[in-house]
């Protein structure tokens, strides 16, 4: 049975069992069943053409969709609760690691701290087997994926259990002794975790609906008011990776207009995190999430126990992966 770490994001999927990791858009489209499509660029990876049938339906996911699909989304509401989203980008990364027609698999996921009544649902509609068909080699492979295990944990403990998690001659263990407190700014929402002596404390843990996708929102008006562009936010991936975005194939400069967004979304997160936590009785603070990448200074600044995740954009599903591998030794 394959140990899978699973993060299935509201930006960004990412997954891994050890061996091979992969990430891609968390964005879903229609995919027509008469898509013609030819190819000349050699040295596809398996995340750029992503296509899956799930329950009858076709669909495109990550690339794919923002690529060929005339209708696409990226499900930004909490409870994920519309058609079949989550098992669409739940199985499609796990076919991601299938190298079979029938495979088996333990997987640790996460959900936001506030969301964690929805755990058995979402354990209920997962577990057990499925029957998926996806793009392999241009050419559709059907596959049945048994998840025979599911553990769902509070989003930002993967990124502790990445720290702190580690492997000895006695099997894994955490590092006793410490409070640390878990800031993980993602796409859709910013989950903060305290975790005392490697034990989740649930009641000082919560869930801000504030996230990277503020900064897409206003990143894009302020590309239609200057260049006359309406940019999606499901299309500005690298825009906002690479500070830059192409007109008329020339490289324009947003860096301005990242920087003032960042700075607000920051002083959002930090002003909420200083009116729930005590944070100067905390041991370290763990900045994390694909946020963290851009925002991780300025908490630095203001955090004197803070410290960058390792990785952070993957941080909370190696930890997965740590967990599961963990409950592999009792």
């Amino acid at each position: 049975m394959k140990s899978v770490g699973l993060d299935v994001g509201y930006g960004f999927v990412k997954v891994t069992d050890g061996s091979v990791g992969y990430s891609f858009p968390s964005v879903i489209g229609d995919r027509s069943l008469d898509t013609f499509q030819i190819d000349i660029k050699m040295n596809r990876t398996p995340v750029d053409n992503m296509q899956i049938k799930y329950k009858g339906k076709f669909y495109n996911v990550g690339k794919a969709a923002i690529k060929h699909s005339n209708y696409l989304y990226r499900d930004l509401s909490l409870a994920r609760n519309y058609g079949n989203n989550f098992e669409i980008m739940f199985l499609m990364a796990l076919s991601l690691l299938c190298n079979k027609n029938e495979n088996e698999m333990r997987v640790v996921t996460g959900l936001p701290p506030q969301y964690m009544h929805m755990a058995e649902v979402a354990k209920n509609s997962l577990v057990g087997d499925h029957e998926i068909t996806v793009m392999r080699d241009n050419k559709f492979q059907d596959m049945e994926i048994t998840l025979a295990d599911l553990d769902i944990v509070p989003q930002p403990l993967g990124t502790f259990w990445s720290e702190h998690l580690t492997q000895g001659q006695s099997g894994y263990d955490v590092t006793e002794g410490l409070k640390v407190g878990v800031i993980d700014i993602g796409f859709g929402t910013t989950d903060l975790a305290i975790i005392e002596d490697g034990e989740y404390i649930h009641e000082k843990s919560l869930t801000l609906p504030i996230g990277m996708s503020a900064v897409y929102k206003e990143i894009s008006s302020e590309i239609f008011k200057k260049y006359g562009i309406n940019k999606e936010a499901h299309s500005l991936d690298q825009v906002v990776i690479k500070r830059r975005i192409r007109i008329a194939n020339k490289e324009e400069d947003i860096s301005e207009f990242l920087n003032v967004s960042y700075n607000k979304i920051a002083e959002n997160i930090i002003v909420e995190t200083i009116s729930n936590w005590k944070y100067r009785e905390l041991d370290q603070i763990i900045i994390t999430g694909g946020g963290s990448h851009e925002l991780g200074k300025l908490f630095l600044q203001y955090f004197p126990q803070g410290v960058l995740a390792k990785e952070p954009f993957t941080a909370n599903s190696r930890g997965y992966l740590a967990w599961a591998m963990h409950k592999e030794s009792f």
